[in-house]
């Protein structure tokens, strides 16, 4: 009997925290299950049914094995590609990311000084008018010019905002208003958690 695999399979895969999704050969794979895949960082890989004429783990050679559990534990210690955050979901498209699961990846900014960590919580497929997520910065001058309206709310933290030579320092509860294309330079010499919404 063949599988259908669907976006819940591969939902429930990210989920758990996997990030390949194995079929057999004669799955039927749905295309909501492809485009799930690709917005959540899951590779769908098919295995083929194992055939009779096959060796059996016994008769591999032990150097080979050797091998290949070297290049399995050093590929483990490579950074892994990053997960998406836990979300839960209504039919409706109310969503819920799942705090206690979210973690932040480097932003690379160009300056290896800077100390900044970021996540996307919601995307443009989620909620078509904003890109929502938070961000930390932590002993840093940041400068950037924006290409939208960005509102900032300061979860923790002080952080100092200086535009054209003007500075002003925003606390935690505070809420920034940064218009399109102002060039503007985020400090803090301690740390600040912060949402972000564009």
């Amino acid at each position: 009997m063949k599988a259908l695999i669907t976006a819940a399979d591969v939902k429930t895969t990210a989920e758990n925290h996997q990030t390949i999704l194995y079929v057999s050969e004669e799955s039927i794979i749905t295309p909501a299950a492809n485009d799930a895949a690709k917005e959540l960082g899951v590779e769908i890989t098919v295995r083929s049914l194992s055939s009779p004429n096959q060796p059996s783990a016994s008769s591999l050679d032990p150097a080979l094995l050797a091998k290949i559990v070297e290049e399995v534990m050093v590929f483990l210690k490579q950074p892994q590609c990053p997960l998406p955050p836990h979300k839960e979901a209504d039919p409706c498209g109310l969503r819920i990311v799942k705090g206690s699961h979210l973690i932040l990846e480097d932003f690379n900014t160009g300056n290896p000084k800077d100390c900044i960590k970021i996540k996307e919580l919601f995307n443009k497929k989620e909620c078509s008018n904003y890109s929502v997520g938070i961000m930390t910065l932590e002993k840093t001058d940041y400068t950037s010019t924006t290409t939208k309206d960005e509102i900032d709310y300061i979860v923790e933290g002080t952080l100092e905002c200086c535009v054209d030579n003007r500075c002003y320092t925003a606390q935690a509860g505070d809420t920034l208003y940064i218009p399109a294309h102002a060039t503007i330079t985020l400090s803090t010499s301690d740390k600040v958690k912060l949402l972000y919404v564009c």
